[in-house]
């Protein structure tokens, strides 16, 4: 840093400045405190875009005063005029203030130091946006927060650091946020809201404030200090003083109109009679602000002015013993830690959110399940850049990781992620967020070329296998390379979409592995802009290395050319015709014309998201009798006759390592471990596993007809991206034309279920996997009896959980839940249905007890879910809502082309023995797997290689030197600066989880292949902070916490934790790591290319 900005930073001793806690204002002790504390809280999705809310631009209305610019630069100006005014920055504000920051002259920017250095701003949260907590995967959460603090550090030094999480407006608050939290260093946690019920018991108890602990196998280290902020963000009632809000202004110039006395009494009895009560100090924090307040940052703070002024005189005169000041949340902190006051404790979440007995705000975790879906895969292609760029040496990418690290931020934004979003807000980022992943690739591909040794002019492209559509694997010749961003080897399936033709597939040595064509789903077939005319994919097993890729070369089979040759032969002398994807030429036509649609050049413009034409194929083109040809307009099964003389070659689909597969009218798929039964109707009916455990299962799509209170005459809020109300608490089954086919081949077997046209599903057995996948399908959904529809898949078994189920927080630790049940207290009037939904972010499961079993299910986006009934699991897979419940015309019904959207995802079910515990390491294992699932690159169509030139490359690299034991996990493997990485390590089990051993073991120095590590030092898990400098302030309560939570909440049994202060432990690159379960360690290390 510039050593100038460097002085201008650091507070004047000599002038009196003092910066974070040193700058809060003086308490008067034994009276009610009331920290006045000005704010305005931003939005970066909901109503418009970045863009819009910045300018004040609106697509829809004309260009609006209210916007970030003007509110940060009146903000800034007003703050200048008196040295007593503070003023609170938020997560939500952050993106708006850099970009602001950065096209501000250095005279304002100097008044911002000076503002930063006396305490007179304070920034709390810091997040890069104000992150859901439901929503949300814990790794995405924590980039979000090492991105943005590392940015206030840099340019505000210490003086600028959050002292504080905020969190003011995310509609309930998970467990493991509080967590993270913790151990990013924050002293306390603003939350808001709350359950209506659950606020107004606490309320009552004075429970408003309390120590929450944010895991129980962490213990003492994840415990904050928690704030349930009394009217959120928004000013007391009676005193917003924007020029937007009614309420009067004060008044004391004007003898006729003056309401001073009026407004203060009125003040003074809000905080006394209504506030202070609830909380367990005489410290009282109001916020002062609203949504997109203080673009009139003047008459804001005059009333503000006048109001502290008053109120003291009048206090002071009275002997109320009530004092009012400036202040903010860190220093209303500050006072409560002194005042050293004894709280109650918590150690569940605060999930449903319910605004009132009828508004639960459980929609949200699966409103926009594309979108949702999209932030998770862009996730994913984040780590991988991060890591090639270590592993692949590469130069500077800061400008691809700004941009990337920026959407991947706001993506994670309460009104973002969640899908409150305007239609052309949602295609804004959208569109933000495509492009970010679709530029990482010319890393990534930079990065292979590197360490393989080929051309660096050799192109990679992505394919849309969601589609299962993909131009570039459409071709007779092309090769892969598959990444794994886990720290252990990989199998998994490879899916690429194919011509009707034979392939072999080579291992990076050039020798066969074994592989299918399998037919592709009928629907999806069906999903809009799928720009595709494959009806098979090629199937195979890859097993890929830690931390590293591997190449496979795929071409099409020696007996598929002989088949070529010979027509070609007996067609000799017949008149040249155009054959559909037979000669070479038409084939790199059809190909280069067909790429040029679906993809614009990444280099120049890597950014139209689906705006391609529909591929056509001329209907009039002839074909030689002999060739048999497929109808790629109306395709069924019989689309299998394409391969000539497949009886000959194949027999029986029964055959070993057949090549196509086989349709079956046998009423069961298996594998080693597991038999899938249908019942006479062909439907599912049982899951049987290879050990002897047989439990039913039913797979049923449903439908909840969402309420709409304008229909039927009611005064309910409306249901919409939030708010999640059934019209009829009876789902209606989606099942209008069953229809069941079976297909069958050495690699897996497959149960392809139809129930209508808008929802489908194909269950998928492979042959070594102890994992059943459900690749499910829906949409359009129907509306048109104008009635907006929640559509869940019902798992239905004959397990008895008796209410009980569990999910994940935020892809972390296990979550216990009880059907119509609360932890702390008594639900008022619960919705049977809404009130009985909870995020999922990875996983969701029951257990039968008496049987020994636990059943679970796997996802691959945040979705709700419930056990309605016992032995069954619901999870939530689209909305499609024609009401809205923010006011703002954030419509939840999705379009394209006029009609619904189609929408494709996978659940794994996986059913074991409850006690055996080995199998829970699996599946922690399991969902690390499905979270960061391997990426398949392409190469690009126009860039064919010979399978000899191929095989001189390296094609199969692992950048992890040292293997990791188990449960460990590198979740941020980055470039910190030139001479620096920063490392996170993870043990990812929890104590339920071990079987032997709950403390890991890791040496750092020889890690990674090729890298030196020189220089350790360990920061708390945002890595703005030095660990050593992190002192964690100690609560009193008034009980201890029980030991764990999951065991005690729903039992008689209460064992209490005795918690013993832990020690932070030296780092030495010559000495072990250790990790225990649930713990994250970051380490910024200098490190040197050895090569």
């Amino acid at each position: 840093m510039d050593p100038l900005i460097k002085d201008l930073l650091t507070p004047l001793r000599q002038l009196n400045e003092k910066c974070g806690y040193e700058s809060c204002p003086a308490v008067r002790e034994g009276w009610i405190n009331v920290h006045i504390s000005p704010h305005s809280h931003a939005e970066l999705g909901y109503m418009n875009t970045f863009d819009g809310h910045y300018t004040g631009t609106d697509d829809f209305f004309a260009p609006s005063r209210v916007n970030m610019r003007r509110i940060l630069d009146a903000t800034i100006s007003e703050l200048w005029v008196d040295k007593e005014r503070k003023f609170t920055l938020s997560d939500s504000e952050m993106p708006y203030f850099f970009y602001w920051w950065s096209r501000r002259h250095d005279t304002v920017r100097r008044m911002v130091y000076e503002l930063i250095r006396q305490g007179r701003l304070m920034i709390v949260g810091g997040g890069w946006g104000m992150a859901d907590e439901a929503s949300t995967y814990y790794q995405s959460v924590i980039d979000s927060y090492t991105y943005s603090l590392r940015k206030i550090n840099a340019t505000f030094l210490s003086c600028g650091r959050p002292l504080v999480a905020w969190q003011a407006d995310t509609f309930g608050h998970s467990r493991e946020y509080a967590s993270l939290m913790a151990q990013m260093g924050y002293d306390g946690l603003f939350i808001n809201p709350i359950s209506f019920d659950d606020e107004i018991i606490r309320m009552d108890r004075k429970g408003l404030d309390f120590l929450w602990r944010g895991s129980d196998d962490l213990g003492p280290k994840t415990d904050i200090y928690t704030h349930k902020l009394f009217d959120g963000y928004w000013s007391p009632p009676g005193f917003c003083f924007d020029s937007m809000c009614s309420d009067p202004l004060l008044i004391t110039s004007d003898s006729f109109f003056n309401n001073i006395d009026e407004r203060v009494e009125l003040f003074v009895r809000s905080i006394r009679d209504r506030q202070a009560p609830s909380y367990s100090t005489k410290q009282v924090l109001v916020m002062m602000g609203k949504r997109l307040g203080y673009f009139n940052a003047k008459i804001w703070f005059e009333n503000i002015d006048k109001l502290i002024n008053n109120v003291n005189t009048k206090t002071y005169k009275d002997g109320d013993q009530i004092h009012v000041m400036y202040s903010t949340p860190a220093c209303y902190l500050k006072s409560v830690y002194e005042e050293n006051p004894v709280l109650e404790t918590k150690q569940d979440d605060f999930f449903p959110y319910a605004y009132d007995k009828n508004s639960y705000l459980s929609g949200m975790y699966t409103s926009r399940p594309t979108f949702k879906y999209l932030v998770r895969e862009a996730n994913i292609f984040l780590q991988i850049s991060k890591q090639l760029q270590v592993l692949g040496n590469l130069g500077n990418n800061d400008a691809l990781f700004e941009e990337f690290q920026w959407i991947m931020g706001v993506s994670q934004d309460h009104n973002v992620i969640s899908g409150a979003m305007r239609p052309h807000v949602q295609s804004y980022y959208t569109k933000k967020l495509y492009l970010a992943v679709q530029r990482s690739t010319l890393l990534i591909e930079e990065a292979f070329n590197k360490i393989r040794g080929s051309p660096k002019t050799m192109e990679y492209r992505l394919c849309f296998f969601n589609h299962s559509a993909c131009p570039n694997t459409e071709k007779t010749t092309f090769h892969i390379i598959v990444y794994n961003p886990l720290a252990w080897s990989v199998t998994m399936p490879i899916r690429l979409p194919i011509l009707n033709k034979m392939y072999d597939v080579f291992d990076p040595k050039g020798d066969k592995v074994k592989a299918v064509a399998m037919i592709i789903p009928e629907q999806a077939k069906k999903i809009p802009n799928r720009r595709s005319n494959a009806v098979t994919e090629l199937v195979f097993i890859a097993k890929l290395p830690a931390l590293g890729f591997k190449s496979f070369y795929v071409d099409e089979s020696e007996s598929q050319r002989r088949k070529k040759s010979i027509i070609k032969k007996i067609n000799k002398n017949i008149p040249k015709k155009y054959f559909i994807r037979q000669t070479s030429v038409d084939n790199a036509t059809y190909f280069n014309d067909e790429e040029n649609n679906y993809y614009k050049e990444i280099k120049s413009n890597r950014n139209d998201y689906g705006n391609t034409s529909n591929i056509s194929l001329d209907k009039d083109v002839m074909i030689p009798k002999r060739i048999e040809t497929v109808d790629f307009n109306n395709d069924t099964t019989t689309h299998r006759n394409s391969f000539d003389n497949k009886d000959d070659l194949y027999p029986s689909y029964e055959a070993k390592d057949r090549y196509l597969y086989g349709e079956s009218t046998e009423r069961f798929i298996s594998n080693k471990y597991i038999q899938i039964n249908l019942n006479e109707y062909r439907k599912v009916s049982s899951l049987n596993l290879s050990n002897g455990i047989n439990i039913d299962l039913d797979i049923q799509f449903y439908f909840y007809a969402s309420d709409d209170p304008v229909q039927l005459n009611s005064t309910k809020r409306n249901p919409g991206a939030y708010i999640f109300r059934p019209m009829d608490n009876q789902p209606e089954p989606i099942i209008d034309n069953f229809e069941t086919k079976v297909y069958k081949s050495h690699i897996l077997q497959e149960i392809h279920s139809k129930y209508s046209d808008y929802a489908s599903f194909v269950l998928r057995l492979y042959s070594d996997s102890p994992v059943l996948e459900v690749d499910w399908i829906i949409g359009p959904v129907p509306i048109s009896d104008n009635l907006g529809k929640d559509v869940f898949i019902r798992y239905m078994t004959n397990l008895e959980n008796n209410g009980v189920f569990y999910t994940d927080a935020n892809g972390r630790q296990t979550i216990k839940r009880i059907r119509n049940k609360r932890a702390l207290y008594e639900p008022y009037n619960l919705d049977q249905v809404a009130g009985n939904y909870y995020p999922v972010t990875s996983r969701i499961y029951m257990e039968d007890l008496k049987k020994n079993l636990r059943f679970s299910i796997f996802n691959d986006r945040s979705q709700g879910g419930a056990s309605l009934q016992d032995g069954s699991i619901d999870l939530m897979i689209h909305r499609r809502i024609l009401t809205d419940d923010s006011g703002v015309q954030t419509y939840l019904n999705e379009t394209d082309n006029d009609d619904g959207i189609i929408v494709r995802g996978t659940h794994y079910l996986y059913l074991t023995k409850s006690d055996f515990k080995r199998n829970r390491l699996f599946e922690k294992k399991f969902i690390k797997e499905s979270e960061l699932r391997p990426q398949i690159i392409v190469s690009r169509i126009s860039q064919m290689t010979d399978k000899k030139k191929w095989l001189g490359y390296k094609n199969q690299f692992s950048g992890l030197k040292t293997k990791l034991p188990f449960g460990v996990h590198i979740l941020t493997l980055q470039k910190w600066d030139d001479h620096k990485l920063l490392l996170r390590l993870e043990n990812y089990l929890e104590n339920i989880d071990v079987v032997y051993n709950r403390i890991k073991k890791v040496f750092l120095r020889d890690l990674f292949v090729d890298i030196k590590l020189n220089k350790v030092l360990e920061t708390n898990l945002s890595a703005n902070m030095e660990l050593g400098d992190w002192v964690r302030l100690l609560w009193r309560t008034n009980g201890s916490f029980v030991k764990n939570f999951n065991e005690f909440y729903g039992s008689d049994k209460i064992e209490f934790r005795n918690d013993v202060p832990g020690s932070i432990d030296d780092v030495d690159l010559n000495k072990e790591v250790t990790l225990i379960p649930q713990q994250i360690r970051t380490f910024l290390i200098d490190f040197v290319y050895l090569t």
